[in-house]
Order: C-alpha cells, then structure tokens, then sequence
C-alpha cells in the first residue's frame, strides 16, 4: 500500500472503556476478535512486563497471569516511515500511512486484572477484506499446512499446487509464497539426507552404549540427531557443575546448525560431552535437545552456570534447568555488540563506533553495580539516543548474565585463562568449515574430540607425575596446598592467600565468626564459611576466611573448607589415566607419540612451506640435463594433489646408483591405476 495514498477516515464501534481481563490471553483473545471483525491488524508497540514492574515496585502485587502490567496494541498503518536513502531508490512501498488506531491496556490497582484504558478506533485508510486476508500475517502456515504444502508440491506443478492450497487452507497464497515453500522443501529434503547418512555412519561405527538418536518434537517431526557416546557421559558425571552450550558451527556442509556442549574440569581443561546437529536453530528443537540431555545425564540437577550465546536458545535453557545460571561469556558479548554497532540502523560514525565498543569492555568488566552504573551514565551522556535505546533494549535489563561482577554464580576460574574457550571454539570451526560432506563432517568431529581428549590426558599425567607422593613432605602452608589442589586451582588459592593480608579484623562474633573490613565493606565471616561471591560459588578459601583463621590462631590449610571438586585426588580418580594400572612416564610418551589432533590450515601451511622450499633449492642446483625432468616431475605431482589423486613415490637404486622415481595416480572415479615412469 503506497504511503501517498488518499486518507480515508473509517469509524469503528469504540469497545467500552474499563472492561477487564484476568489473563493476557483473555487480551490476546479480544484483540484477535476485534480484527477478524473489523479487518484491521493490530501490532504490539510497547509493554512493560510483571516482572519489569516488580523491579520498579517491589510491594506492588501483580498477577504472574497477566505478564504484563501495561500494554499497548497500533494498527499496522500507524506512524509515518522517514526514509534515510539518497534518492537512488524512489517510489519504494510502505505500510505505515500515520494511522493513529490504538488499544491500551494497564494492570489494576489490585494487581489482578487488566482493563482498557484507552482506545482509538478511528482509520485513516480502507478497510478491505481481501486486503486484509493479502497481509503476511494472514498468509502465514502453519506447520502442519506446510507439510501438507510440501507434499503437493512434490507432486503437481507450482500454479496447480497454488490453487489447490488456497482452497484447502481459505488463505490467499502468491507465487512467492509457493516459491519460498518450494525451496524450503528442497532444504528439507537435504536436511533429511543428511540426517540418514550422518545416522548410518554413526551407527556403523560407534558401540552399544553410544547414544545417537534422532529427535523428534511433541508433534512427532524431525529436529535432528543428539549424539553422546559413553566417555562423554561419564565426563559430565563427574564435572556437571558448568556447562558450555556453544553454537559456534553454524556454518558447514550439512546445511544445519550444529551445537557442542562442554565442560570444564577441576585443572581448566575444556572437554565435549555432547553435541547435536538440527535443521533449524529454534527455541523447539532446542528445546527437544535439551530434554534429551536430561534424559541420558541424571545429574543435570547439580548443574549451576550454563555459558550459551545470546540468542533464542537462552529462553529455553532458563526454562529447562530452573536451578542453573544462564551467563555469557565476554567474547561472545563483545562480538555480538560489535555486529550490532556496525549496522547502518543505529547511524554511528567510525569515532562513535570505537568509543561504544571501548565503553562497552569497562561495562563488561565491572566489579560492581555502582561501578557499572558510573560507566552507564557516560553512555547516558553521549546523548547517542539510537546507541542507547539499543543498549537498554538489548543489555541494561539483563546485566546479571554478562557484567562480571554481578553474575550470580561462576563456578569456573574463567579469569585463570579467558582465552581457552574461544581457542577450542575457533579450533573446532576451522576443521568443520571445509568439510564437503556429512560423513567429514563426522569424522572430522569424532577426531577433534579425541584431540581435545589426548590433550586433557597429556596434561593429566603430567600432574600425576609431577605430583607424585614425597616421602619428606614439607609441612608448610604453601607446601600442603600444592599437595592437595590442582594447579588450576592453586594459583587462586595462593592469590587469595596473598591478598589476606590486606584484611582487617575488627571484631568477634563468637568462637568462630568474626567481623571484617575488606574493600569498604563490614561483613561476618567464619572460618569455614563467607558470604562474599567467590566463596559462595567457588567453594575455595577466600582471603576473609584467610584473615579470620590466622587472627585466631587456627591453620590455614583445612580440607574442609576446600570443594571436593579442586583436590588432585578427585581429579585422578576422573581422569582416564589410572596410576595403580599406568606407568605415568610411559604415558606422557605414548601420548605424546600420538598423531589425532587436525592441523589448522596455517600449521598445514608451515610445515609444507620448509619442505618445499627445500625442494626448491634442490631442484635449483641440478645439472642442466637433469632440471628439466625434475621439473616436470614436480609439476606432475603438483597436478595430481590439485586433483585429487594420491602419490606415491618408488626409488628404484640400480648396478650404477642411478634413482629412478615411480609416481603412482590413484584417481577416484577410476577403477584402474595409471602409473608413469618419469
């Protein structure tokens, strides 16, 4: 509908002010009536949500039925498009032409209604049935009609499958819309493909035990296939504290997303414990997914902090582990502001863009709410409106997931080696993206996660052996600490150690709490307890425990008040080397033998570049007679790896030491090999 088109004032019947609702649905409900009546469509402009306004009102009492307490609905044709183009493209169509059609709903004074408070009725355009049923939003299917859809397309034509639908659904269906279902078929129908050969390779080679299962929805259709084989779920029996949902393959040859599930064990090792592969990245399959893991991993409840991205997924991992903090992580937050910074629709120069991002890592970092609020109002003072309307819409209101001092939780010791995650990230997408078919993309997989697991037992045995039993064992604090933790977790205890002597104690509680003054803050402390964030989530000793033992006189080293999770004991028994049964030394050498990690394309690179230019220089330095053959037989051989082929090269020494060289093409799309004596 043009926007230059003629108003036109058209009167509806004003629904009585006051009416009440008891639920949001009971609105949703009246609304929807309202249009089928009247052939307008109403939208959603803004809202503020029960839980927003409990914020704001903490002794106010809302309705959790009626999930917002104030809500306003406009008529699709609302407003005026203000164009921000050079001209190039005139002419260009728009729906909003400055009608002014509105319902306004607000909470009760008792919380548990809601009722009309105001409304328009008055539109300044026509009100056509047949345009109505032409919007996008009544043209829409369902997921059963488009599996109908599907099926008719397969069998008649574009223009019979178009009739056919419009009779059977009552909905008005263009060409594009058949083409766009025409081509959703074919993805469909590739995803499938791939979901059976990904299925028969997987089953051929993996044991019993191995779970690999295609998922289906409530409604009985494919999602996917969820993959776990038995290492992997004895892994997160033994470290299902943090998890890591990383979607970070979403690009690669199946044409579907595929996740990788992590964690992390007591030393800051990273190690796959799951991943799944769906046709599409939304809140369902996700959702069908998650279920699944809960069914093969009964110890999902012990799960505290979920690292995930921000993206429809973060909804459903909040509704399926209830116990469990959904965060994210700083790369992922930075990477996420940045793409969004640098759209045109937020209309930021070069500068502006620079500043917002540095802004935005002092915001991420802050240790505190005060200091998040003082770097929040230089943000407030660039008077960068689209710049901020964009951070509260998108970050302000849910801080807690990703400014770092005011996570709930974090059960890691993520600042030991920010890094590490992001490197197993970039690691697993390099050797996913050029993979060219589904059984790759699977092997290539299958191999990663060996590498990562051989790299997890190299690091084991060598704290098993380096660890190992003293006979003399020194006695003192630092030494009794080193015997017991990891080193992952070493370095913080030693640091919060150190830091215990800026703590001051002021005064006793009772034989085992004292009052203490650290960083402009009084709080009660025991000696086997604090209530300060790294205690809380970490179960290591902080420095205000380290302060009030030694105040009063008690040892600083206590197992007891040291998590079960961080002592090398715990991490033996659920590494995969076993001392009573493995020579630790041998095992650091026949790991280190091994050859299963992927080499990125860079390493690939390296290691060919010193070969070559060798060869380089040998072939440089031969006779006159001799160069020219040896030049073509390098060319040959470069011929045969850009197709594909594999070489295989014979010396041949002769009565008079003469080196004949036999490359063998083993071409294949051919049955027969062509071997060339050069």
């Amino acid at each position: 509908m043009a926007s230059g088109s003629e108003e036109e004032v058209v009167h509806i019947p004003s629904p009585e002010l006051g009416i009440k609702f008891n639920s949001y649905e009971e609105v949703e409900r009246f609304i929807r009536m309202h249009e089928e009546a009247n052939f307008v469509k109403f939208l959603k402009l803004d809202s503020r949500t029960v839980e927003g306004s409990r914020k704001r009102l903490p002794k106010r009492y809302l309705s959790d039925e009626l999930k917002y307490a104030t809500v306003t609905f406009g008529c699709i044709h609302r407003g005026h498009y203000k164009s921000q183009s050079k001209g190039l493209r005139p002419r260009q169509k728009t729906q909003r032409m400055g009608c002014q059609a509105k319902f306004r709903f607000s909470a009760t004074p008792d919380g548990k209604q809601l009722f009309l408070g105001a409304s328009v009725t008055k539109h300044n355009h026509p009100l056509k049935e047949a345009s109505f049923r032409s919007l996008p939003q009544k043209r829409k299917l369902n997921d059963q009609e488009r599996e109908e859809a599907c099926e008719i397309l397969q069998k008649k034509g574009k223009r019979s499958a178009q009739k056919h639908l419009q009779e059977a659904t009552g909905k008005v269906l263009t060409m594009k819309d058949i083409h766009n279902l025409a081509a959703s078929s074919r993805q469909n129908l590739l995803c499938y493909t791939n979901i059976k050969d990904i299925l028969d390779y997987l089953s051929k080679l993996e044991e019993q035990t191995s779970v690999i299962e295609v998922v289906t929805n409530t409604d009985g259709r494919v999602v996917g296939i969820y993959y776990q084989d038995r290492e992997m779920m004895r892994v997160y029996a033994s470290f299902p504290h943090y998890l890591v949902v990383d979607a970070t393959c979403r690009e690669n040859s199946l044409r579907m997303p595929l996740y990788i599930m992590l964690v992390e064990d007591s030393n800051g090792e990273y190690e796959i414990v799951a991943y799944f592969t769906v046709i599409a990245s939304n809140a369902e399959s996700i959702r069908a997914m998650m279920m699944r893991f809960k069914e093969h991993n009964p110890n999902w409840p012990c799960l505290q902090v979920i690292m995930a991205d921000k993206d429809s997924s973060t909804k459903v991992l909040v509704e399926q582990f209830p116990g469990a903090s959904v965060q994210m992580c700083l790369y992922q937050v930075l990477r996420k502001f940045k793409q969004d910074t640098s759209k045109k629709q937020l209309g930021l120069q070069k500068e502006e863009e620079a500043f917002c991002e540095k802004l935005m890592r002092k915001l991420a970092a802050s240790k505190s709410e005060a200091a998040y609020m003082e770097n929040y109002k230089q943000l407030l003072n660039t008077e960068l409106q689209t710049m901020i309307k964009y951070y509260n819409t998108t970050w302000h209101n849910n801080r807690q997931e990703w400014v770092e001092g005011l996570k709930s939780r974090s059960v890691v010791l993520k600042e030991e080696d920010p890094d590490k995650l992001t490197a197993v990230s970039e690691k697993l997408k390099a050797v996913l993206k050029n993979s060219p078919t589904s059984k790759q993309v699977m092997t290539n997989l299958k191999r990663e996660v060996e590498s990562l697991r051989e790299e997890r037992d190299k690091t084991a045995a060598a704290i098993i052996a380096e660890n190992a039993p003293k006979t003399n064992p020194d006695n003192t604090t630092v030494s009794k600490f080193q015997q017991y933790l990891t080193p992952f977790a070493l370095k913080y205890v030693l640091r919060q150690l150190k830091l215990s002597w800026k703590v001051i104690a002021k005064a006793n509680v009772d034989s085992k709490s004292m009052v203490i003054k650290s960083s402009k803050d009084k709080m009660i402390v025991s000696v086997d307890s604090c209530v300060c964030h790294q205690w809380q989530s970490l179960c290591l000793p902080c420095r205000h425990i380290f302060a009030v033992r030694r105040t009063k006189g008690l040892p600083l080293f206590d197992k007891e008040v040291i998590g079960s999770r961080w002592s090398l004991e715990y991490y033996k028994s659920c590494s995969r080397l076993s001392t009573q049964n493995t020579d630790t030394a041998r095992s650091i050498d026949a790991l280190q033998r091994q050859r299963l990690r992927l080499l990125s394309r860079h390493e690939k690179y390296i290691q060919v570049s010193e070969i070559t230019q060798q060869l380089a220089t040998v072939v440089s330095e031969a006779p006159a007679e001799q160069f020219a053959s040896q030049l073509e037989a390098v060319k040959k051989m470069l011929t045969c790896f850009q197709n594909g082929s594999s070489v295989n090269i014979i010396e041949e020494v002769g009565q008079h030491t003469i080196a004949t060289e036999v490359i063998t093409e083993s071409f294949p799309f051919q049955e027969n090999n062509r071997i060339e004596s050069l």
